[in-house]
């Protein structure tokens, strides 16, 4: 009798300490799988949490991004269509008073191959720039180009931002001025502020 109550109480301890070791195992395994997927969220960059109908790039960037492409584009056409003719021809005498000859189809022709590459402050910088390894004709075309651009910029930008396509027109209306500076001043063109910043000081 005694023998077999020590085989009892020896089976029931054999079963304890397996089931203690089982839910060991069980604890180490949750706090090993808990770790690994901290590690994880830890190495996954943090994603900004987007607003509905809100955007995360600045709204003053994005109304001053395209000015100076909308305005260089826009001069472009301008020197190319009918409107600008006469003040081209007004351009051209004034030239040819002082010996340099321009016509009028060879400027349309520099235009047109100029006009897709406008997209930044440089390339339409080139456009009005006169650099000492151009030929006398490119100087002469520049030239043509910057006063033509003068003209557009005074006297027809206003209509073609309020009726035309350009998406912030009070932005484009405010920095008429700052892109007439620096088109008749192209070697410090540059640049071009925002809005915001021209209201601590004046470019």
């Amino acid at each position: 009798m005694r023998l077999l109550k020590k085989k009892i109480q020896a089976s029931l301890d054999a079963q304890r300490r397996t089931s203690e070791r089982v839910t060991k195992d069980k604890h180490s395994d949750q706090k090993q799988v808990t770790k690994v997927r901290v590690n994880d969220l830890a190495e996954q960059p943090i994603k900004r949490k987007r607003m509905k109908g809100r955007a995360f790039t600045p709204k003053i960037y994005l109304q001053t991004k395209n000015i100076v492409t909308n305005f260089g584009k826009a001069i472009a056409s301008f020197a190319i269509s009918e409107l600008a003719v006469p003040y081209l021809e007004k351009i051209f005498y004034e030239l040819r008073k002082n010996g340099e000859e321009v016509q009028l189809a060879k400027f349309v022709e520099f235009v047109n191959s100029a006009r897709g590459s406008i997209n930044n402050i440089d390339n339409l910088r080139a456009l009005v720039l006169e650099e000492e390894n151009d030929d006398q004709m490119n100087i002469l075309h520049k030239r043509v180009f910057r006063l033509i651009g003068e003209v557009f910029i005074k006297y027809f930008s206003v209509n073609w931002i309020i009726h035309g396509r350009v998406t912030y027109k009070m932005i484009h209306l405010k920095f008429r001025y700052k892109m007439l500076r620096r088109i008749q001043n192209p070697s410090c063109f540059t640049y071009l502020k925002g809005y915001n910043q021209e209201k601590k000081s004046t470019a």
